[in-house]
């Protein structure tokens, strides 16, 4: 992620909560005393904290609000491939954790993985169904990642939002989700949707 694009308040939900805790103690003391005096106020965030400093970033700490949730990572994700997964998250509406979970159990992010069976990228396509998502290079990470976030949009539109069963049927086909009226009793199957929610729970 580009540093200087990092937004102010990163952490989901922390936003509303932060900016009227900062108004309401700023602002209390002038309004209790019917009066109102204009003060420079700097709103600054690091690892650890927000903090309303007055006067500047040498100033006085009015407000200091200790950060405690943890950022959104999937581990190992390469710095190449996180924009990718964000931008793919957008386009399709998926969490690109999730995306990014897929992706490491699938090819531990390598962009040239090939599998015995012949799945190819990063999220490791077949061949016919790389090219019915218009996928013209599997080797190209942005073009896999982007068909895959594709494919597992249409899975989980076809299994009514179900993750479980979209997962295993990324792994083992919809057809043998329907076949079998669930996640498939085959035990790569089943090692697949676990490991990949248990990744994903884990950076939610």
């Amino acid at each position: 992620m580009n540093r200087s694009a990092r937004p102010l308040l990163p952490y989901p939900g922390m936003r509303k909560m932060v900016i009227t805790l900062l108004l309401g103690t700023v602002a209390a003391p002038a309004v209790a005393s019917g009066q109102f005096t204009a003060r420079k106020i700097l709103i600054s965030n690091d690892a650890t904290a927000i903090r309303a400093t007055e006067g500047g970033g040498k100033g006085k700490t009015i407000v200091e609000v200790p950060v405690t949730k943890k950022p959104r990572v999937l581990r190992a994700v390469p710095a190449s491939l996180a924009g990718i997964f964000e931008d793919a998250g957008r386009l399709y509406s998926l969490d690109p954790l999730l995306l990014a979970a897929v992706a490491r159990q699938e090819s531990r992010f390598q962009t040239r993985a090939v599998s015995p069976a012949g799945a190819r990228g990063v999220m490791q396509l077949m061949p016919r169904t790389a090219a019915s998502l218009g996928v013209t290079d599997s080797f190209d990470p942005r073009q896999n990642i982007l068909g895959g976030a594709k494919y597992l949009r249409m899975l989980l539109d076809q299994f009514r939002g179900d993750v479980s069963l979209s997962l295993a049927a990324y792994n083992a086909g919809p057809g043998a989700v329907r076949k079998h009226g669930g996640i498939p009793p085959y035990r790569e199957t089943k090692a697949y949707v676990a490991a990949i929610t248990r990744d994903y729970e884990q950076a939610r």
